[in-house]
């Protein structure tokens, strides 16, 4: 699993990446019995003008291709939401993607 970290606007600390890898881990438990290669990119913006930090996850692997993102006045607010959101997405396409291979097998003729 492949995960990168971009920050825009703001200097690399070893706090925020490891708040960054704890947070990530949820989705990471999640995608543990997929096949490779996943790729996680997180990108967090530190707003000066607006006052709202912005905090991106893309995942990328070969059955999901998804984002979530969050802005808030708060960066690790930002990131728990982002979160939040990512594991609410990997979720429903993980269930969707098992609903469809239940529902393949089933005969639709007249």
């Amino acid at each position: 699993m492949n995960i990168q970290v971009t920050l825009r606007g703001m200097d690399s600390s070893p706090v925020i990446e490891e708040y960054i890898g704890s947070s990530i881990e949820k989705v990471t438990r999640l995608l543990k019995r997929e096949t490779s290669p996943i790729s996680i990119e997180i990108v967090l913006e530190a707003a000066r003008k607006h006052h709202h930090h912005r905090a991106e996850i893309i995942l990328k692997s070969p059955h999901y291709d998804l984002f979530s993102h969050f802005e808030c006045p708060e960066m690790y607010l930002a990131i728990d939401k982002a979160v939040d959101r990512m594991v609410h997405e990997v979720t429903k396409a993980k269930e969707k993607r098992i609903d469809l291979r239940k529902h393949s097998n089933t005969f639709k003729g007249a």
